[in-house]
């Protein structure tokens, strides 16, 4: 959710903008992020799961020799090496790179699209303000179905919600429009951020779970930069945004398929996934289909 509150804070950054110039906007923001995330990063426990209170309430099973064992110590993950060549991993990270392809695009491009329609620079900041904000919907609501319901399928269904929202932006004609165009894409948006590493580390597991995860970025990280040079490069062609937004909504539209053949890995998991403490198997990553023996 801190992502989405920040957002509230977009007016003022254009505010300190225009009042301060960039640069010393830039200043400000960086003693702000300095203080206040150093503060924050000495209060973060580095390994929850040593705490002797059992994550996120799961009740802990006695072992075989009688010893109280908590089920979120296990600490099991699929070797790097079968990580990077899992079919699922590559599809997930495709279909991520196009989310960003996109997303990083709005969030680059959104002010100045609507700057060059006569809306100041503080309205048009509100615009993303309301990507952020709204966004809240979907990290809350996608992270409590996809504790329920396939992360794969949730995914996808968060990806289509933003495919039927980037092509409203071919119409803008005014802030009113823009804020309505980020209010049908927010929510999907928002349901990328929780899903996302939580199927990483269901699939994978959480042994490798920064490498695995700091792998992925990276290749999401092609699709955060072209999605703004390419917009850039159309607008600079064409004179206008419509062509570079429809193109956005398509390359988000293909990664709903490619999303939905990232199924789970069942027999990477079967085989590194270790027995529960109580002797009983782990269900399978999926919860719809898990069972225990």
């Amino acid at each position: 959710a801190g992502g989405a509150i920040s957002g509230l804070f977009v007016v003022v950054v254009a505010w300190l903008v225009e009042t301060l110039g960039w640069r010393d906007a830039l200043r400000s923001m960086a003693i702000l992020i300095g203080i206040v995330g150093t503060i924050a990063a000495l209060n973060v426990r580095a390994r929850p799961a040593l705490h002797h209170q059992p994550l996120d309430g799961i009740p802990s099973a006695i072992d075989a020799d009688g010893n109280e064992v908590a089920y979120a110590r296990e600490n099991w993950g699929v070797p790097l090496r079968e990580v990077l060549f899992d079919r699922s991993f590559l599809l997930v990270s495709l279909g991520q790179s196009a989310v960003m392809f996109s997303i990083t695009a709005i969030m680059v491009h959104m002010i100045p699209f609507l700057e060059g329609m006569g809306v100041s620079k503080a309205a048009a900041a509100s615009s993303v303000t309301v990507l952020a904000v709204a966004s809240l919907i979907g990290r809350l609501g996608f992270g409590y179905l996809a504790d329920r319901y396939p992360k794969h399928i949730m995914l996808a269904a968060s990806l289509t919600i933003m495919a039927v929202g980037m092509p409203i932006l071919a119409f803008v004609d005014g802030l009113f429009l823009g804020i309505v165009a980020m209010l049908v894409i927010a929510p999907g948006f928002g349901g990328v951020i929780p899903v996302r590493p939580a199927l990483l580390a269901d699939y994978y597991g959480t042994k490798q779970f920064g490498t695995v995860n700091g792998i992925s970025q990276f290749l999401i990280t092609f699709g955060a930069f072209a999605g703004p040079w390419f917009v850039g490069l159309m607008v600079d062609r064409t004179g206008s945004y419509t062509a570079a937004w429809l193109t956005c909504a398509v390359v988000i539209a293909l990664a709903v398929p490619i999303t939905l053949a990232a199924t789970p890995p069942h027999r990477l998991i079967e085989r590194h996934r270790p027995p529960r403490p109580d002797g009983r198997n782990q269900p399978t990553a999926s919860p719809v289909t898990s069972h225990v023996k």
